[in-house]
């Protein structure tokens, strides 16, 4: 597994375009990075938070880990992502994919 740079839109930029709020906004990141990479581990996904949080006070009002991990598991339980250990890390791959 990569952990290539994604680009993705900074959340001023991704407002601009569709509105919404920092909830829909971490949807595009999550789904935005299993699309360019294919599957990406939970590591680097909260590495991109991190650096959007340090970028807007919005987005590092909102991001906790717990916050993550939840949502992830709505995203999984609604069918957009599919959550899998590889060896030791957790890693999040496009659920639209056949099991």
């Amino acid at each position: 597994m990569s952990e290539k740079k994604c680009e993705v839109m900074s959340f001023g930029e991704w407002v601009q375009l569709y509105g919404g709020g920092v909830r829909e906004y971490f949807e595009y990141l999550v789904l935005e990075m299993v699309r360019q990479r294919g599957e990406v581990s939970l590591t680097a996904i909260m590495d991109e938070l991190r650096r959007q949080a340090d970028g807007d006070k919005r987005v590092r009002a909102w991001y906790t880990p717990q916050r993550v991990v939840t949502l992830l598991a709505i995203m999984a339980k609604q069918g957009k992502i599919r959550l899998k250990l590889v060896g030791s890390k957790r890693v999040v791959e496009d659920g639209r994919r056949g099991a």
